[in-house]
Formats: structure tokens, sequence, C-alpha cells
């Protein structure tokens, strides 16, 4: 319990450093102290689950991208690619991240072209501090595909197996989208933790 202790309690500073960056202080601290009130933060702080430190190492991962590209300096692009990588490895959610960057170069190319330029060099060295991260996983994920699959493949509503899966997997997916929607802002979350 002690390590997502202290994974929850980090990552309410890298996400204040990681706002603080885009807003003023206020907003920033206003955001941590939501973070830190939120009941998912603390119950997965809590109780154990290793999956909080997503939200610290993605934190690090936006906070030091982002200063790079304020800053153009490498130190902060390579350190952004390791947190990318450790964010891939940290939960099943983050390997769904790095799609988050690829958009946004894509956004860059076609509006901010030549900005992008002046960034392209430490835009490598995130990729590539990312992927000298990513790769023994990889590596192991391509030897054994359950291992990297398993609990995605396990939980589809794609998955005739799953018990839970709809029928009609559109519908279904519908259906959750909307639930978890109104979970963020409207009914709450139905599963008590």
């Amino acid at each position: 319990r002690l390590a997502s202790v202290v994974y929850g309690t980090f990552s309410i500073l890298t996400f204040y450093f990681m706002t603080r960056l885009v807003l003023r202080w206020q907003a920033a601290l206003l955001a941590a102290v939501a973070l830190t009130l939120s009941t998912w933060h603390l119950h997965f702080s809590r109780f154990g689950h290793l999956n909080i430190s997503q939200v610290m190492i993605q934190s690090a991962c936006f906070y030091f991208f982002w200063k790079g590209m304020q800053t153009k300096m490498l130190r902060y692009f390579a350190v952004g690619g390791l947190c990318l990588g450790l964010t891939f490895m940290a939960h099943t959610a983050g390997k769904l991240v790095p799609f988050f960057f690829i958009g946004f170069i894509i956004y860059m190319a076609l509006v901010h072209a030549k900005a992008l330029g002046r960034r392209t060099a430490g835009i490598l060295v995130f990729f590539l501090f990312a992927w000298a991260t990513i790769a023994p996983v990889m590596t192991y994920y391509l030897k054994f595909p359950l291992q990297g699959t398993g609990r995605i493949k396990e939980v589809s509503i794609m998955n005739n197996q799953n018990s839970n899966a709809p029928a009609d997997a559109i519908a279904g997916a519908a259906a959750n989208f909307r639930v978890s929607m109104l979970m963020f802002n409207y009914s709450g979350d139905s599963r008590s933790r």
C-alpha cells in the first residue's frame, strides 16, 4: 500500500506542475486540490492499486514534453520520452497516450509547421527515449502476445465469451459511453469502491 500512497502523493505534485505550465498558479493549485479530493484518486492511492502510478508518470510525461516544446531543450524531451515509455507500462490505458502525441504532432505539422520544424530534434529525442524505454517490454509482448493484450481482450465488448458483452457491440459501446459521461457530471460512479 505504501507504493500507491507515494505515487498518489507525487501525482498531485506532477499534476500541479503540468497544469502550471499552461495556466496561472491559482488555477493549477485549484486543479491539484480537485485531484486530491477526487474520489477515484483517493481510492486508488489508499488501497494499494498500483494503477495510480499512471497519473504521476503521465503528468510528468506531459510536463516534460510541454516544457521541451516551450524551451526547445533536449533534456526535457529526453525525460518526457522516458516518462512516455513508463506510462506505456504503468497501466493498460497508458497504451493510448502515444496517440495523443502523434495527433499533436500531426496538428503541429498542419497548422504550425515552422514551429514544429524548430523542435524536430527534440521531438525525435522524445520518441527515441520513449522507444528505448518501451522496447524491452515490446519484445516481451511480441514473444508472449497474450501478456500484452490479454486483459484488453478479456474485458472487451467485442469478446463473445465475455458474459458482460452486449449482443450488439455498437449499441453496447454507445450505452457505455453514455453511462461514463453521466458518471463524470451527473449520476456518479455506480460501482461503490
